[in-house]
């Protein structure tokens, strides 16, 4: 038995439509063929057709250069934009995972679940296919620990096999994940992809956007898209753009859970409003006790004149009762404006809260023309999130010469980016951190930052333009931006003023913080996991970019795959925190039992 995805790809020839639909493997193939053809033979064809095939149990693997479409496809799948020519027909219920994992603040489990009901055993099992089980039980409150500020609490890898646990852990017909492999190191890949997807899902239709050849070469078919099969601007130019929680959005959708997110939504919109009714229900009772105040004193006043009727004027009456109406006005005024002022003082108090929060330490002492060599040296850095918590790194003691190209490896969850973060002061840590001899505490903090670039693993873009997103502070020349820009072969813009569009892909966004990186000019350049998430043309660019245009920096780079490994002069591996390999990329690669010879074979 088979179920059939199709898109039926529209063709435009002198007016005339042509249609190709697909039912089975050999016309999957002709279709292939056909649309190949045609596509060639129309020169000016501005159309993009894509067709999909897949039996029940087997993977599908989309994949692409940078931009192609990808991610695309499968949010054409869960009918997030509207396909711009032909029909979409899919038979069967749909679960995604998408590319950016998508967490909110709430408990691990709660993001798991995320609305469906708790079956322990299949709870369990998703756990331990998305290699979850053992990480939730080294930590504090295991599944019960919240996810702070999007998951910043938690690593890229366990983001994102969170976000795959709660796609996995729906039953649904139809798997879409979105590149869900690419921020996970090679041992944890290769274990979800064996466990999870190949035989947790063996029953299931599974589409999978991936850069990697070995998961495309693993998968059962196989999708190139690719100019002439998927014009991606065309699509790109035509689809809807909204802001950053698209993820979100998808992820909500294809997991039905609209109607219990609005019943949420109108629980804290009751709240709300019952609040402010009884705010306005005691402002107009308090309105009534000040009119029945003042009946009671105007009674008061009235017994009062006729008990002294041949002693009160009737200038003496107009003037005190006159004084009770200008009384009870001013009473009413001022107990109004105490209370208003009382309910808005409790915003300045939440705002206050803030103040009282640990401030960073921007004192110390600014160097001039620092740092020259840019030897950098740990001793004995030890790191803590919290007080109350174990040290997530560990004893860590090395040194890094000028110009030292270092790569950082380690499974997921290891410390990675946690040595990072000390290196720019993200967290207070013990030990030290030298670089040129100089105690990076001793430093104030901005001018330590501003010394050091950093390509994060999860790149940042800002709402604006291009020139704003490259260079946001306008030091540099439009010559200096273009010339980053053509570094990285970045094509997609024609003019710098041109406002960025937030839906980009990954690589697109990361080849931006790359040409952000390469206009600072610093000596210093992090590069956190940047080639994680990006195929092997990009993967191969930016290994460019660091052996030539960052020839005289000290690089350090955190890495899963290690593909360009021999690239590099030393090579550091990092597990639970402390550092249990470290050489040259030769000596290291020719250990048996090491671990990083065993990473390297199973790339």
């Amino acid at each position: 038995m088979t179920q059939v995805l199709k898109i039926n790809p529209t063709l435009v020839e002198n007016g005339k439509m042509i249609n190709l639909i697909t039912r089975d493997v050999s016309e999957f193939e002709d279709a292939i063929y056909n649309i190949t053809n045609i596509l060639r033979d129309l020169s000016n064809a501005v159309a993009a057709c894509c067709v999909l095939y897949s039996e029940i149990g087997g993977i599908t693997a989309v994949t692409g250069p940078i931009g192609s479409g990808k991610s695309l496809v499968l949010k054409v799948l869960t009918k997030e934009y509207k396909n711009v020519e032909g029909d979409l027909e899919v038979v069967g219920s749909i679960s995604y995972v998408s590319q950016e994992p998508w967490l909110f603040p709430s408990t691990i489990k709660q993001n798991i679940l995320f609305g469906s009901s708790y079956d322990e055993n299949r709870y369990l099992e998703v756990l331990q296919v998305c290699a979850l089980l053992e990480e939730l039980r080294l930590l504090t409150d295991g599944d019960s620990s919240i996810v702070i500020d999007g998951g910043a609490n938690l690593s890229k890898g366990q983001k994102a096999r969170i976000n795959l646990a709660r796609a996995v852990y729906k039953e649904r017909d139809i798997y879409l994940l979105d590149d869900c492999l690419a921020s996970l190191d090679t041992i944890v890949a290769d274990f979800v992809f064996e466990q999870c997807i190949k035989r947790f899902l063996k029953d299931k239709i599974v589409i999978l956007a991936t850069s990697s050849i070995k998961y495309v070469n693993r998968s059962d078919n196989v999708i190139t898209l690719k100019n002439g099969t998927v014009q991606s601007k065309k699509v790109h130019s035509k689809a809807p753009r909204n802001a950053e929680t698209k993820n979100g959005l998808t992820t909500i959708r294809t997991s039905r859970i609209q109607d219990t997110l609005r019943k949420e939504f109108d629980q804290h919109q009751d709240l709300y409003a019952s609040s402010s009714y009884m705010y306005a229900c005691c402002e107009k009772a308090y309105l009534l006790l000040i009119g029945a105040d003042q009946i009671i004193l105007l009674i008061f006043a009235i017994i009062l004149f006729l008990a002294l009727d041949d002693k009160m004027t009737a200038g003496k009456v107009g003037l005190v009762l006159s004084q009770i109406f200008s009384l009870t006005g001013a009473q009413l005024v001022f107990y109004c404006m105490m209370t208003r002022l009382e309910n808005q003082m409790i915003t300045v108090e939440r705002v206050l809260e803030y103040t009282k929060q640990k401030q960073e330490n921007k004192d110390g002492l600014v160097i001039e023309h620092w740092p020259k060599e840019c030897e950098i040296r740990f001793k004995d850095v030890y790191l803590s999130y919290k007080s109350d918590q174990d040290h997530v790194l560990k004893h860590l003691n090395f040194s890094i010469k000028n110009k030292e190209k270092v790569a950082i490896v380690g499974s997921t969850g290891s410390g990675k980016t946690s040595l990072i973060s000390t290196l720019i002061r993200l967290y207070d840590f013990e030990g030290n951190i030298f670089i040129d001899n100089v105690d990076i505490k001793t430093l104030p903090m901005d001018f330590l930052r501003s010394k050091i670039s950093v390509i994060p693993q999860e790149p940042t873009i800002f709402s604006g333009t291009l020139r704003e997103n490259i260079d946001p502070k306008g030091q540099h020349s439009d010559d200096d931006i273009w010339k980053a820009i053509s570094t990285v072969n970045l094509s997609l813009f024609q003019n710098l003023d041109e406002r960025i569009d937030m839906n980009l892909s990954i690589c697109e966004k990361q080849l931006i913080c790359v040409c952000r990186a390469l206009i600072q000019r610093n000596k210093i350049v992090i590069f956190d996991e940047c080639n994680a998430s990006v195929d092997s043309d990009t993967e191969a660019l930016i290994q460019k970019v660091i052996s030539e245009n960052f020839a005289e920096c000290t690089v350090i780079a955190i890495m899963h795959k290690l593909r360009y490994i021999l690239d590099f002069d030393l090579v550091l591996v990092v597990d639970k925190g402390v550092i249990i390999e470290s050489g040259d990329p030769s000596s290291l690669l020719k250990k048996k039992n090491g671990m990083l010879s065993n990473l390297f074979k199973r790339q």
